[in-house]
């Protein structure tokens, strides 16, 4: 009996864990494509990297759609979806500082927040300013 409950327990988890997809919300500018406004990440996310992918991979979870999403996010027309966990307030400060690329965060990465210091990419932002 103590096995099945613990297995329930662990299948909780999992579904919990693995979350979905949502539009992006964090680091991202509405952009107008053919003829809608759709939500894109505010810098291209290969500019980061995610400091620990196979982490990043299994705590960022798009859920059942984990090949789909991506390719739909190469698509300049679609919003950008980025797994739920990332935009969760307790997953936060992790999607930053672990997994910027994963979870589309690069801006607020110190090598784009601006605040924090003078690097090419805030000079850039100064010649070129975010719409």
């Amino acid at each position: 009996m103590a096995v099945f409950t613990l297995l329930l327990v662990l299948a909780s988890l999992c579904h919990f864990a693995n979350g979905g997809a949502m539009t992006i919300d964090v680091c991202s500018v509405v952009v107008v494509a053919g003829q809608n406004p759709v939500r894109r990440p505010s810098l291209p996310v290969e500019n980061c990297q995610d400091r620990d992918p196979p982490a990043c991979f299994e705590i960022f979870k798009y859920g059942n759609d984990e090949d789909q999403i991506p390719a739909e996010n190469l698509v300049p027309t679609n919003d950008y979806k980025v797994p739920e966990n990332c935009q969760k307030a307790e997953y936060r400060m992790l999607a930053r500082q672990m997994c910027p690329q994963k979870c589309a965060t690069c801006c607020l990465t110190k090598e784009y927040n601006c605040q924090n210091g003078n690097s090419f990419w805030c000079n850039l932002r100064l010649i070129y300013p975010l719409q």
